[in-house]
């Protein structure tokens, strides 16, 4: 009797890597920002570029956050004042 064997066929194309629902962009920049997003990444100890990248978007992100709280509390404060 033939024994049967499953092949499972090789997908074309590069691999995923990630997150099911993350987007990939790409964008355009002065040299410099490159310099100083790579300077960041070396005084953090990150090891890629876009690891780097990632980071300060959350950093940016997070102390506009802060900010908008701050503005909302200082906003409130005034209006209980009033």
């Amino acid at each position: 009797m033939k024994s049967t064997t499953n092949v499972v066929q090789k997908k074309i194309g590069r691999p995923r890597i990630g997150e099911e629902n993350a987007d990939i962009f790409s964008v355009r920049w002065p040299r410099e920002i490159t310099v100083r997003v790579d300077a960041y990444a070396k005084r953090k100890a990150i090891k890629t570029r876009g690891e780097a990248i990632r980071a300060l978007v959350l950093l940016g992100l997070s102390a506009h956050d802060e900010g908008e709280m701050k503005r909302t509390a200082r906003v409130s404060r005034t209006k209980k004042t009033d």
